[in-house]
């Protein structure tokens, strides 16, 4: 995709400050009201759960207002034509589609062979499955995010420390946006710990960097792997409101890390985004 205009290279504060502050914003009545400081006309769990959906769009926003103020309308067109890049490839459609699988049953393997108890399976009826994905493709994080972390963030932090670098700073601070779930009663986040999740948006935001550059920058395939990634997680659980300290969600943080790696590591396998190059201004 050509550009007319540029990006610069560096790390994103202003995107960052505020998503990070529309979203806190929005969650903070829910983590009030989980420690009893007000009260609300419903369940806690529903009201968290009304919250984190309309707090999640706070990359989205971000994502777009930074970017007409930088770039103009041409910036917002240019974003909003990374999500059309549909041509995404076999190797990275394999990628999306049976890694979270793949990932999963091994790491509940694990967990099963070292002497712990992996969470329940929770599969869906077969007529359940397209409304689950779809849900989450639209409200379960993947739209209302992509567009800020991997469409906005990753090419300016790529462009200064390169696909490793970017990965390992993007995947801090995707993980801790969601640092609030851990004071929402509901949010299913309780007790789940913290180093093990960091770990895990380490992984997958290297995987998704390779994503993001073996396909010119497609947006498109930054939220199919994010959806996919959030369905086999309730569809193959590592971790749960009832299982918070599964060794299954270890495992699959560490085969992400590792595969990671693997992808970012292997000089045969770290392609360059053309995408990405011809958006960022030289530094």
């Amino acid at each position: 995709m050509n550009a007319s205009t540029n990006i610069q290279p560096g790390f994103p504060w202003a995107y960052t400050l505020l998503a990070y502050g529309f979203s806190w914003i929005v969650w903070l009545p829910s983590v009030l009201a989980s420690v009893g400081i007000i009260q609300v006309p419903m369940s806690i769990e529903l009201f968290t759960g009304l919250l984190i959906m309309l707090g999640a769009w706070g990359p989205f926003i971000a994502a777009f207002t930074v970017t007409e103020r930088e770039e103009g309308r041409v910036g917002v067109r240019q974003l909003l034509a990374c999500a059309r890049q549909w041509g995404i490839g076999l190797p990275a459609f394999v990628m999306i589609v049976g890694l979270p699988v793949v990932a999963s049953l091994v790491a509940r393997t694990l967990d099963t062979l070292t002497g712990g108890t992996p969470p329940a399976f929770t599969l869906p009826s077969l007529m359940a499955l397209l409304p689950t994905f779809l849900f989450i493709l639209l409200l379960g994080g993947p739209v209302q995010e992509e567009f800020g972390w991997r469409g906005y963030a990753l090419p300016r932090l790529q462009a200064r420390w390169g696909a490793l670098g970017a990965s390992l700073i993007l995947g801090a601070v995707w993980a801790l946006w969601h640092l609030p779930f851990y004071a929402m009663s509901g949010s299913g986040m309780e007790g789940t710990p913290l180093p093990t999740y960091i770990l895990y948006h380490l992984g997958l935001a290297g995987i998704m960097t390779w994503l993001h550059n073996r396909t010119a920058g497609s947006v498109f395939t930054a939220i199919l792997m994010h959806t996919m990634a959030n369905f086999v997680s309730n569809v193959l659980p590592t971790h749960n409101a009832q299982v918070h300290d599964s060794r299954s969600y270890l495992f699959l943080a560490l085969i992400y890390i590792v595969v990671a790696g693997v992808l970012l590591l292997t000089p045969a396998l770290r392609p360059v985004s053309r995408a990405i190059d011809a958006r960022v201004s030289a530094s």
